[in-house]
């Protein structure tokens, strides 16, 4: 009974405001080749603009196109909203279209062959059924163009059918639809157990590859920590060495203002005792300059014990004193002459002592300054050693641009500056360092639903959330990125705990006066290419309606801001934690359920 009603199709057609030229032709009696599959049943829709004379002698209900714009076949779904059958309510999903854009259509897609043309004022869409429930269901063709008074206008046609017998057999070779389904079936369990095995070796090919770059960066870190604790070392040292100038200096200071006290003391002692015993010191002069000498002596001996050129100058002052001394002891006897000219000698003897400790002086300032210019310089080469080695210990784990083979950085992500030439700005993007060789500019996330996505045209043109939490970068800002050069893209996604992504080979978006068309190329991934219903798009947000359903706006039904079609297969950007149509959905991963985390970015290739 089942293969009957397959293979049985019985169709009831409703015309609703068709044009002359709009034509459905529906195959019933296909002929099946040994080893093929057939299709359940087959329908035509047709629309010509050469018989618009023919269309004009037709009644007023009728539409003459002179220029037809698309031709477009719905499928009828039903969606239900309660338990009740009378709480049903009906969609149409578009399945096939030909337009201006796209004239040729060839596609193979749910259990549907669709095949079609428009050129040459002539449209034409042919759909081959494969799946019996599909024969249950009604289709919609409806046709948009220009009409005979240069008015726009849309024609369309239902077919409703129902199932019935069919008089031909199929081959001895053939396989029933309920055989091709069940192997269809067996085959996608096959290809799931697979896809979970490599994700299973994908995952642990990740941990091995974290568990490896942790250590390398740790042992990095180590090597640098080493260096630094030796630059530090050094650094210490040479504080050391600063202090020990510094106390050497005050010392010298100290040393040198008592010592220059206590030459000036002595010699003035000396020049006292010289004159006031200038007639007694026949007797007792030669004892007192002894003892004078011997004093001036051990200060000098004193003295050099901490400076080898005091200690010199003491020796030389000595052995001046005691020829002083012999030239006095002869003097003497002559009376008040030699008394003057001992006193001239005394006076002449304190002014080369007092020489001689500023010379010492001045040799320990030069000595000092040097020791301190070397100080400095020692200094100065350490620091630019020590800034030298974090400049590159910077570049090595914060990388200057977001490029792909870029080093990782310690976090997956990082903050760049990027410029808009064209426009004279700049503006912040966030780039993935980590995934795929990184390099990645990040353009929509959706993580933990704190933003609210259902935003108007302006809002989506310039961008909206911060960087690190749920955001959109701006219509702007990705076309600003997009129109020079090539780019890929990028969708990773996670449900239920498990993670999947969506490679595009190439991706741009148009300008604002091209309502941000959408543009991607060939798919490769795990999460299904959930994105190619949209190519060719237009954006569209709530005040500004730009998709290709004829009954209103999309947004109304699914929210957020999005390339929608008619409507959608995929909106990453819809209701947070809501399922279905208005939630946060990838069709071929999620279901009819919503992603728990999603990001959308770009790399140049």
């Amino acid at each position: 009974m089942g293969r009957r009603l397959c293979l049985a199709l019985m169709l009831r057609l409703v015309l609703c405001s068709c044009s002359q030229g709009l034509e459905l032709t529906v195959n019933r009696d296909m002929a099946v080749g040994v080893g093929t599959r057939s299709p359940s049943c087959v329908f035509t829709c047709t629309e010509n603009t050469d018989e618009l004379e023919n269309a004009r002698d037709q009644p007023d209900s009728t539409i003459a196109f002179n220029n037809i714009s698309s031709l477009s076949v719905f499928k009828r779904v039903n969606k239900y909203t309660g338990f009740r059958e009378d709480a049903r309510t009906k969609r149409e999903v578009c399945v096939a279209t030909v337009s201006k854009r796209e004239p040729i259509l060839t596609r193979v897609a749910d259990g549907m062959k669709l095949t079609g043309s428009l050129e040459g004022g002539r449209a034409m869409v042919r759909v081959e059924l494969f799946k019996p429930d599909d024969c249950q269901a009604v289709f919609v063709c409806q046709v948009q163009g220009v009409d005979a008074q240069g008015r726009e206008a849309v024609s369309t046609a239902t077919v409703s059918q129902e199932p019935g017998e069919r008089g031909s057999k199929m081959g001895d070779g053939s396989l029933t639809p309920a055989v091709a389904l069940q192997l269809l079936t067996s085959m996608q369990q096959v290809v799931t157990q697979s896809m979970a095995n490599l994700e299973n070796k994908i995952h642990e090919k990740l941990v091995e590859l974290q568990i490896d770059f942790e250590r390398r960066v740790g042992d990095r870190l180590d090597s640098f920590e080493n260096r630094l604790e030796d630059k530090i070392d050094n650094n210490n040292n040479v504080n050391k060495l600063i202090e020990l100038d510094v106390k050497l200096s005050s010392s010298v200071d100290k040393f040198r203002s008592e010592a220059t006290e206590e030459i000036a003391n002595s010699l003035g002692n000396l020049r006292r005792e010289v004159q006031q015993d200038q007639r007694e010191a026949l007797n007792t002069g030669y004892a007192s300059v002894e003892k004078t000498l011997n004093k001036t002596s051990q200060l000098l001996v004193s003295m050099g014990n901490d400076v080898d050129q005091i200690k010199s100058f003491g020796q030389l002052t000595f052995k001046t004193l005691q020829n002083e001394s012999e030239s006095l002891h002869d003097m003497l006897a002559s009376g008040e002459t030699v008394s003057h000219q001992l006193h001239d000698e005394s006076i002449n003897l304190s002014k080369d002592v007092l020489k001689a400790v500023k010379e010492l002086e001045s040799n320990t300032q030069n000595c000092s300054a040097v020791t301190q210019s070397e100080l400095r310089n020692l200094l100065s080469e350490l620091n630019t050693q020590i800034s030298t080695d974090l400049q590159t210990f910077k570049r090595a784990m914060l990388p200057e641009t977001c490029e792909k083979g870029m080093r990782p950085s310690l976090t997956k992500t990082r903050v760049y500056l990027m410029s808009d030439t064209k426009e004279g700005r700049n503006f912040p993007i966030l780039c993935d360092t980590i995934t795929d060789q990184g390099g990645w500019i990040i353009f929509q996330r959706r993580a933990t639903g704190n933003t609210d996505f259902d935003r108007n045209w302006a809002d989506y043109k310039h961008g909206f959330g911060p960087l690190d939490g749920d955001f959109w970068l701006g219509n702007d800002k990705l076309h600003a990125l997009t129109r020079d050069g090539a780019w890929e893209l990028r969708v990773d996604l996670q449900y239920k705990n498990r993670r999947a992504f969506a490679h595009y080979a190439s991706f741009s978006i148009g300008s604002e006066s091209e309502k941000y068309e959408l543009n991607i190329g060939a798919y490769d991934g795990t999460a299904g290419d959930s994105l190619r219903y949209h190519n060719g798009s237009q954006f569209t947000t709530k005040d500004q309606d730009n998709d290709k359903w004829a009954p209103g706006n999309c947004v109304g039904n699914h929210k957020g801001g999005w390339w929608f079609a008619s409507c959608d297969e995929s909106n990453l950007n819809g209701h947070w934690g809501v399922k279905k149509d208005k939630g946060v959905e990838w069709d071929k991963f999620t279901r009819a359920h919503f992603a728990t985390f999603t990001e959308m970015k770009i790399r140049r290739i």
